[in-house]
């Protein structure tokens, strides 16, 4: 998860973090678009968390 943030052009922590406080209590096994934008080449992820 690290590198594939690194080649996104994101903070790694900062990633990390976003993916740990959202993916709780989200609806992400039963909605793929809310998984999709927790992936680190989603535009939600490059505007939270880009270098």
């Amino acid at each position: 998860m690290v590198e594939t943030a690194k080649t996104n052009g994101l903070y790694p922590f900062l990633y990390l973090q976003c993916v740990l406080m959202l993916a709780p209590g989200s609806s992400y096994l039963k909605n793929d678009d809310v998984m999709n934008n927790l992936m680190p080449w989603s535009p939600l992820m490059a505007e939270k968390c880009k270098i």
